[in-house]
């Protein structure tokens, strides 16, 4: 048992021994050494609390100091052409803001994350012109928009998305329901003023889409699975179906000729009363007619009634839950579902839109090749693009002679040679003087399906000896006089096109390199016969190859043509002769006659 005694020392009985009382100086020295030991402990437990709460804030700070260097490092990335032209360093910036949105779900930079993975990857499919880029530009948006409805950026991801849809998408009335659901999501909003405009340019009004609202989207109360939304959009190229649903949905899908049409039947879903049962397809010329819905309590049936047989695909998108139909807007054989082949549906009397497809498969993705691009029944289609133009005045000759002048010039006599020629379409990349990234250039080809595409230029060199006519189609450079063009059409310097080859094999996949050379040998060959006949002095300079910006991602057969040598006395005087312009674009016309003649492409005559 422990007791104290009058001047606080500890006593304890019953232990064979007591403390004894201590002197009046060891009572002092006790005292400090008490206080000294308290001090410690409130040094020891401040200490310790700045310990934590800096632990906090270094915790707080981790996933700040992680966004700002993922985005420091897109805006990097942003700012160098060169470098966007490599794909692995596209990933190498956009895998940090994947990461951060993915581990910081919450967290207040997670929209910005978001919004500038979508900027980034729409600018990556500028380059690399692939489709599947473009899509995870408007998944990543649509993801901000609906896990963040009350941020800033929900509506900037709207607005960009409109944009995508009305640029890259060529769909007009998809980019306006988003903007008019824009305006009626955030009214005060600073993007309202850009949705009002883009609204017009898509050619609609703000009071027309009120009085024909968008369906809406959003899920109903009752408990299931429900269709939501039935949307289309229609190109040149392709017809998209989209079909939204509450939840992934079982699926299978089909094709039935006589009338020919391509349904899907969606098991355990639910119409949402929001959709009507018919959906009419206003294009003129489109293979798809309407779009119906049935059901029988159990499952709902999608028809695409068409004009014809068509090849399609089916495939699945998840966030919102999508089922989703491409079909070609051309002619072609109707695409079997791969390796499980699908039954068709019973015919009822009438065709009723409600036969449904007994025991529906699980939803999977068929895999399958649209018709090629040159069918016999496809309207001929051919893109010319004048290089150069507005700012960009190109090569400058004597007594400013400008590049974009003269191949604007030739481009609009060339059109008019390939319409004599040839019973085809032919279109201008530009038909005044404005400016054209190189990349949009080619992105017109690919959107109007085009089955060639020719860019006209004028050459220039330090050597003023040096003249000529010669055409390119893109590869490997295989001397320094290719890579020396290749650089002042890009824009680059040598160095920069020395490391553009580098990346070459991952943007070519679709530049039909073994056509292009072939193409650029007919024209060659036939321009320099026109030419030789009519002028003297032409110096043939064949064909050759390099890194062009503006060939890269061509779906079609693409080439370069450089006329002749601005810088060269000689030429630069046959570049002011409309005589020598139309020699040569006629020329020009005759070789893509003959190569077209060559792919069965048109009739011999």
């Amino acid at each position: 048992m422990f007791w104290m005694n009058s001047n606080g020392s500890l006593l304890k009985s019953n232990s064979g021994f007591i403390h004894r009382p201590v002197s009046p100086c060891a009572q002092l020295t006790t005292q400090r050494s008490a206080r000294v030991t308290a001090r410690s402990i409130i040094l020891i437990m401040g200490f310790s609390l700045m310990l934590l709460l800096l632990g906090v804030t270094l915790a707080q700070a981790g996933p700040q100091q992680e966004y700002l260097g993922a985005r420091a490092e897109l805006y990097t990335l942003l700012k160098s052409n060169t470098k966007q032209q490599y794909r692995h360093n596209w990933d190498k910036v956009l895998a940090p803001l994947h990461s951060f949105v993915e581990t910081y779900p919450q967290h207040p930079n997670t929209p910005s994350a978001y919004y500038l993975l979508g900027k980034g990857y729409s600018r990556l499919a500028e380059i690399s012109h692939l489709r599947s880029d473009l899509d995870q530009a408007v998944t990543l948006l649509t993801k901000l928009e609906e896990q963040f409805p009350r941020s800033s950026l929900a509506d900037d991801a709207m607005y960009l998305r409109a944009k995508l849809h009305l640029e890259r998408f060529d769909d007009k009335r998809e980019a306006a329901q988003l903007c008019h659901r824009l305006i009626g999501r955030y009214p005060d909003g600073d993007m309202r003023p850009a949705a009002e405009r883009l609204i017009e340019r898509c050619g609609y009004t703000l009071a027309e889409l009120k009085r024909a609202p968008a369906p809406t989207v959003t899920a109903p109360s009752a408990a299931g699975n429900f269709l939501t939304d039935i949307r289309h959009s229609v190109t040149p190229e392709r017809i998209r179906v989209v079909i939204e649903t509450t939840s992934t949905a079982r699926f299978s899908a089909g094709s039935l000729t006589a009338p020919a049409r391509i349904y899907v039947d969606i098991a355990g879903v639910k119409n949402h009363a929001s959709l009507t049962d018919r959906y009419p397809i206003e294009h003129s010329g489109s293979v798809l007619k309407t779009v119906r819905i049935g059901h029988d309590g159990a499952a709902a049936r999608v028809v695409c009634d068409l004009a014809q047989d068509a090849a399609y695909n089916v495939f699945t998108l998840d966030e919102p839950s999508r089922i989703v139909i491409d079909i070609a807007n051309s002619s072609g054989p109707v695409v079997k579902a791969g390796h499980d082949e699908l039954r068709a549906a019973p015919r009822a009397a009438k065709d009723h839109v409600d036969t449904l497809l007994a025991g529906a498969v699980a939803g999977h993705v068929d895999m399958v090749s649209l018709p090629a691009k040159n069918s016999k029944n496809k309207r001929l289609c051919i893109v010319v693009d004048p290089g150069h133009g507005g700012k960009d005045p190109g090569a400058v000759g004597p007594n400013n002679l400008y590049e974009k002048d003269v191949t604007l010039a030739m481009g609009k006599k060339l059109a008019q040679a390939l319409r004599r020629h040839l019973d085809c379409d032919v279109h201008l990349t530009r038909s005044e003087d404005v400016y054209l990234t190189l990349q949009q250039r080619t992105a017109m080809a690919n959107r109007l399906g085009a089955d060639v595409f020719i860019s006209v230029h004028v050459n220039a060199s330090v050597n003023t000896s040096a003249r000529g006519t010669e055409t390119y189609f893109l590869n490997f450079s295989k001397n320094d006089k290719a890579v020396e063009v290749a650089a002042r059409e890009n824009n680059m310097s040598l160095q920069e096109v020395g490391d553009l080859e580098l990346i070459l094999f991952d943007l070519m996949a679709n530049s039909k390199i073994n056509e292009s050379s072939r193409l650029a040998t007919e024209v060659q060959n036939s321009m320099v016969s026109k030419l030789s006949k009519r002028f003297t002095g032409i110096r043939d300079l064949g064909v050759r190859q390099g890194p062009f910006h503006v060939l890269l991602g061509a779906d079609m057969p693409s080439i370069l043509v450089e006329a002749a040598f601005v810088s060269n006395p000689h030429d630069a005087k046959l570049l002011r002769n409309n005589d020598f312009h139309a020699t040569a674009v006629e020329g020009i016309a005759l070789g893509v006659k003959s190569y077209l003649r060559g792919q069965n492409m048109v009739a011999v005559n």
